[in-house]
């Protein structure tokens, strides 16, 4: 989900926020490490990073009726450390969007996955949910 925030909700300066929903499973009979997120949009027109620094607020307020519950469901903040076949369900937020370069209400993209062994891209939509 993409919105733009109402007022001042979280420390970070730019309007506009992408909730993201995972379930990373690691398939391997090795240890992996997610040290990394990205999104990447012609929508947005530059490369949005999730790091262990970033700090979302625990609920954003979209307009005056609706309201997103980011702790109802589990921050996936890097570092994430996935054991042999094992998962995790969770979100992640981006919070650095300045603006966005069209009107649709959705945003074709790219996720961005770096792990300790390599990098993955995942073809997605971001749904507007503002509008």
């Amino acid at each position: 989900y993409l919105f733009k925030i109402e007022g001042n909700q979280d420390r970070y300066a730019s309007p506009y926020r992408l909730i993201i929903e995972l379930n990373l499973v690691n398939k391997s009979e090795q240890p992996i490490s997610i040290y990394e997120y990205n999104f990447v949009s012609k929508d947005i027109g530059e490369r949005i990073s999730m790091k262990g620094h970033h700090r979302p607020a625990q609920q954003y307020n979209i307009g005056s009726n609706m309201s997103i519950n980011v702790s109802d469901t589990k921050l996936l903040k890097p570092p994430v450390n996935l054991s042999p076949y094992s998962s995790e369900y969770g979100v992640i937020v981006f919070t650095t969007i300045k603006e966005l370069k069209t009107d649709s209400s959705e945003i074709d993209g790219s996720l961005i996955v770096k792990t300790s062994r390599k990098t993955y891209s995942i073809k997605m939509k971001a749904a507007r949910s503002d509008l």
